[in-house]
């Protein structure tokens, strides 16, 4: 089958220049000023806290995590999975 597409690319700089990316080796090799500050986030403090307490004050915490279930969440999901397996032993639900 052969399909015609408007407005095909040959390259992914053609594809980021279509999306509005002027500086494509910034946009490709991203520096930490683009990183965010974590206390920037709304309750980030309350979250960590209570995190912090649940681990210490418990024997055998239990942690359940919430998962977005997009691209990005799942993968922040398995990443905290993972952290927390790892660095404290703890098998959270989800």
């Amino acid at each position: 089958m052969k399909t015609n597409l408007k407005n095909s690319v040959n390259t992914v700089e053609e594809l980021l220049k279509m999306r509005g990316i002027t500086d494509i080796q910034a946009f490709k090799n991203p520096t930490d000023q683009w990183l965010i500050n974590p206390q920037n986030f709304k309750n980030i403090e309350f979250g960590y806290e209570l995190l912090k307490r649940t681990i210490d004050e418990n024997e055998n915490p239990q942690i359940l995590i919430i998962v977005d279930s997009d691209a990005d969440g799942n993968t922040s999901a398995a990443i905290f999975y993972s952290y927390m397996k790892k660095h404290y032993g703890i098998e959270c639900d989800w």
